[in-house]
């Protein structure tokens, strides 16, 4: 132990990040410079979130797993793992991370406090009216017992209310039983519910009031925060997600907010609330992500261009492709030219894990927002080394533009990207990319229109339709069915 107690103090913290987390619980009673390197490890995390920081995350349709690191990283105290932050009250957070000296060691600050937007329960109301009318199959019986269906009916016990039991019958279709069952429960849940929702509206109301109220103090706590972060690098900025919620058989947040498109999740909101903390704090971070972000409710202010200025990382995730508005396009082109001397990697995710792609994609935003309409020229993006479009339409020709003016682009990845009909196709976009260019992925659903008497769904498939072979390119088969990794050859 002599021997390792004269490392060096990065290369300590390196070791550490390397042990579980009851390992560095334990490292940290060896000696005080050991202590030091494992809480650089145990907290370099920190989350403000709105749901207890233990509580596993729950499936979503979200574009993005939640980020989670070891099980104890939570970046705060044993007693509080269970708490949760909400925006109203995010000045409480602030000083108990800061009492115990832990954010001195963030280097990833995860934001998603529980933010009370107004109108989620008028939302939630009108998903159950729409619940009404939506068909039906067996996909929805999952919450059911289908053999204590059997058996309730033929004993007589139906207990559903409307319904009685015939125990007279032989035969009788168990699923449709469980259907009839689902589709009086639909009926009746509204009614059901009312009490449970008047209370949560009431909760609701008053969290908006005290969110209101508090703002400004709100602000003051995360600069200070911010000013004692001397190693922050990334901030991730989530939506608030739960799916309980008292009385309520269930209540999906995601779901709710899902109904408003890209309109109806806060992360521009609370990015721009972020931004303007680091603005007044001095202090500039390398990656941002922003999941489930809103281009209407960004702005080309101060604070946001000071966000944007010296990012190495930026990934932009959205639920849904918006309309073209010129006005957000011009925002975010704005935006991202205080990038542009100094991004390394981009991320853009327009139509989350699987998007409806729709029209010939001329209503992408980030095709007008990268220059990539028309004749307009492409941002040149000096330092790019890799690219990841998900959930878009291109024009070939035009991508193969965008693609060829990066001078320092090496790794493409692209998901659920689809060529259209008058540009380029895959093995001829993949033929044409400058070999500066070393690899390129393509996942999912990878397309272009169908050439004559090829695939009606254009699914581009390497083996039927190959990359020429003087191309310059190999397929390596890391991937299963569905997915391409093209390689330079070598």
């Amino acid at each position: 132990m002599a021997s390792l107690g004269s490392l060096p103090p990065e290369l300590k913290v390196q070791i550490a990040s390397l042990l579980r987390p009851s390992d560095l619980a334990c490292l940290r009673f060896a000696n005080r410079d050991w202590a030091a390197a494992g809480s650089w490890a145990l907290f370099e995390v920190l989350r403000f979130s709105g749901r207890p920081q233990d509580e596993p995350p729950f499936w979503n349709f979200g574009p993005h797993a939640e980020y989670l690191p070891y099980p104890a990283n939570f970046g705060r105290s044993r007693a509080c793992r269970m708490k949760t932050v909400e925006f109203g009250r995010l000045s409480d957070a602030v000083k108990e991370v800061m009492s115990l000296a832990l954010h001195r060691y963030t280097r990833t600050f995860v934001f998603d406090p529980a933010y009370y937007r107004n109108g989620f329960w008028d939302d939630y109301r009108l998903m159950l009216e729409a619940a009404m009318d939506e068909p039906l199959d067996e996909d929805d019986l999952d919450d059911y017992d289908i053999d204590q269906i059997e058996y309730e009916y033929r004993v007589g016990a139906w207990a559903e209310p409307g319904y009685e039991s015939d125990s007279s019958k032989s035969s009788v279709d168990v699923y449709e039983l469980a259907l009839e069952r689902e589709r009086v429960r639909r009926v009746l849940r509204p009614d059901l519910e009312a009490a449970a929702i008047n209370e949560a509206i009431a909760y609701w109301n008053n969290k908006m009031e005290e969110q209101t109220a508090n703002e400004a103090e709100i602000l003051t706590a995360l600069v200070k925060l911010f000013r004692g972060m001397s190693c922050l690098e990334k901030i991730q900025v989530r939506p608030w997600e739960f799916s309980k919620w008292p009385g309520l058989r269930s209540c999906n947040s995601y779901e709710i907010d899902s109904q408003r498109g890209h309109l109806g999740f806060c992360s521009s909101l609370m990015t721009e609330f972020v931004a303007q903390a680091l603005e007044s704090a001095g202090r500039h971070i390398q990656h941002l992500q922003v999941i489930e972000f809103c281009p209407a409710q960004f702005h080309n202010t101060p604070a946001t261009r000071h966000l944007f200025t010296g990012l190495r990382q930026l990934s932009l995730d959205q639920f849904s492709m918006p309309p073209l508005e010129s006005q957000s396009s011009g925002v975010m082109s704005k935006l991202l030219q205080c990038a542009l001397p100094t991004l390394e990697r981009l991320s853009v995710c327009a139509g989350g894990k699987w998007p409806e792609i729709q029209g010939d994609g001329e209503d992408a935003l980030f095709r007008k927002t990268l220059g990539m309409q028309g004749e307009d020229s492409p941002l040149v993006f000096p330092r790019l080394e890799f690219l990841q479009f998900r959930g878009m339409i291109f024009d070939g020709s035009t991508l193969l533009r965008f693609l060829s003016a990066q001078p320092c682009l090496k790794r493409l990845e692209f998901t659920h990207v689809v060529l259209g009909p008058n540009g380029l196709r895959w093995p001829e976009l993949l033929e044409a990319l400058p070999d500066r260019i070393e690899s390129c992925q393509l996942l999912e659903d990878f397309r272009h229109e169908p050439i004559e008497g090829g695939d009606p769904t254009g699914r581009w498939d390497p083996e039927v339709d190959p990359i020429p072979i003087h191309s310059g390119w190999k397929e390596k088969k890391l991937y299963g069915f569905g997915c391409g990794h093209f390689v330079r050859k070598t």
